[in-house]
């Protein structure tokens, strides 16, 4: 049976965009330092998910997972980051980009929970299956992840780990140039 047309479509994709919005502006205010804020935002996204592609809530539960690590709550960060998984695994695959969830950057996201939470070799683990998943072409991701990296190396007092990382991703950055990463490159080399 055709899918209908008109105007529940574009209300439906008006509810992917609300989503995929909320769950951009959760992880801006976590990068600003307001978990508050993030938690909001990521909430009201959980709200609208359901009525989104399973790719689509599975990037939004990896989201509730990273906020809930966040302000250190370990339980519902690893039920998320379970229920990143599931939906993951059964979604379909999807040509369109903007309903797509990556295996990569899925393993990037667990490895950055997994890190807030303090368990550094389970992380580690993720970034490599992050860098293995990734195509080389895919430049700025891995720079982030060997960014990630570095800044698991610093938490463990594996200074040498975490120097070779940044030169690795300051090289990469190079053709990147992600002021961003740049920024925190520069961070990080000088913890």
């Amino acid at each position: 049976m055709p899918r209908p047309r008109g105007r529940p479509r574009r209300a439906g994709r008006r509810t992917l965009t609300r989503a995929i919005a909320l769950r951009l502006l959760s992880q801006d205010a976590l990068d600003q330092d307001q978990p508050a804020v993030g938690l909001s935002c990521v909430r009201q996204a959980l709200e609208v998910s359901p009525r989104t592609p399973a790719m689509v809530q599975a990037f939004v539960a990896a989201q509730a997972a990273h906020v809930h690590a966040a302000l250190g709550q370990r339980a519902p960060a690893l039920t998320w980051l379970a229920t990143a998984d599931r939906l993951q695994g059964g979604a379909r695959p999807d040509s369109d980009p903007f309903q797509t969830y990556r295996p990569a950057a899925l393993h990037f996201k667990r490895a950055v929970v997994l890190g807030l939470l303090g368990d550094h070799e389970a992380a580690h683990a993720a970034l490599d299956a992050s860098l293995a998943a990734r195509p080389a072409q895919q430049e700025r991701a891995i720079m982030l992840t060997r960014v990630e990296r570095a800044r698991l190396y610093r938490l463990a007092g594996r200074a040498a780990e975490a120097a070779a990382e940044l030169r690795r991703a300051q090289a990469l950055n190079r053709g990147v140039h992600s002021p961003k990463a740049a920024r925190e490159i520069t961070r990080l080399g000088g913890a």
